[in-house]
């Protein structure tokens, strides 16, 4: 992620998750809303990629920019959702004002009231130099992966690039847009690299969604549901 390929926008397949016996009917319904959002944060990063690289282009260069503004906007808002996925009754109580809400901080607040610790966690798998080679997970190295801050600031500086501009002002200076460039493909950079291999945790604090969003040998993200385990 991404990559230079086309998709249709198509949920996981419920049987997968079905012959999996130890998923519960409730830990496939998690599964599967993540797993849908996190496909379509995957396609959206691809289009991003796809204009700033020059191989897409909406044939005008402002609604170009405009255009990775938007879904930059968009995938910020999937992350921050993300974890509402299949929990409906834990979060009842966000709505329906919640959905009235244009700021992300606020939208933020009333998650974090309810789960504080909603936001995704970057890992990177690495091969441990022992007698078994044992797999592991850690967590990316500190600025490579995309803060809750930074998500917040690009939200917010996308924002400006979409609004309709006042007829008696100057022309638009086309330099503002493309200052942008560089930043665009910074926050791409730590997008990929704060969702690429993520976990999250679930409102109940005991459960942990982690997500491979490009898995070998999988055409989308596969996620799995792990349960914190109480020490006797």
């Amino acid at each position: 992620m991404p990559t230079s390929r086309g998709r249709k926008a198509k949920k996981s397949n419920p049987a997968k998750k079905a012959l999996d016996k130890t998923v519960t009917e409730e830990e496939s319904k998690i599964l599967e809303a993540y797993e849908s959002i996190m496909y379509e944060i995957r396609c959206r990063t691809e289009v991003v990629d796809w204009l700033l690289k020059g191989e897409r282009t909406t044939g005008y260069n402002v609604t170009n920019i405009e255009s990775i503004a938007l879904n930059f906007r968009k995938i910020a808002e999937h992350i921050i959702h993300a974890n509402m996925a299949g929990h409906e009754a834990q979060y009842t109580s966000l709505y329906p004002k919640y959905q009235y809400d244009w700021r992300l901080r606020d939208i933020i607040g009333k998650i974090k009231a309810i789960n504080p610790n909603y936001y995704p966690k970057a890992h990177e798998v690495k091969m441990e130099r022992s007698a078994n080679n044992r797999v592991v997970l850690v967590d990316v190295p500190s600025g490579d992966a995309m803060t809750e801050d930074e998500l917040i600031e690009m939200y917010e500086k996308c924002g400006d690039l979409l609004h309709a501009r006042n007829p008696f002002l100057p022309d638009i200076d086309m330099s503002f847009f493309e200052s942008y460039q560089p930043l665009f493909q910074t926050w791409l950079a730590k997008l990929v690299r704060l969702l690429n291999h993520h976990s999250v945790i679930l409102p109940s604090g005991k459960e942990t969604i982690t997500t491979i969003m490009d898995p070998i040998g999988f055409e989308y993200p596969q996620s799995v549901i792990m349960t914190q385990v109480e020490e006797l």
